[in-house]
């Protein structure tokens, strides 16, 4: 399967499909005892990915704020 395909499925079930991800492969070995992310490349991935995600939220309540 191509990534034209997925992208298509993710469309069809409602979900966006942004081109960034953010893995936790162990997340049981991510946090120390007080909740906090240990490997510091991690907070790098997670601005990363929640930036475009946030960028994706504001276009669309400007969309949906342009059809009210």
């Amino acid at each position: 399967m191509d990534l034209e395909h997925l992208v298509a499925t993710c469309v069809r079930f409602h979900m966006l499909p942004t081109g960034e991800v953010l893995y936790f492969p162990r997340v049981q070995d991510l946090f120390d005892e007080k909740g906090t992310i240990k490997k510091e490349a991690y907070h790098w991935r997670a601005g990363k990915f929640f930036t475009v995600l946030t960028r994706y939220a504001e276009a669309f309540r400007c969309g949906k704020d342009a059809e009210s």
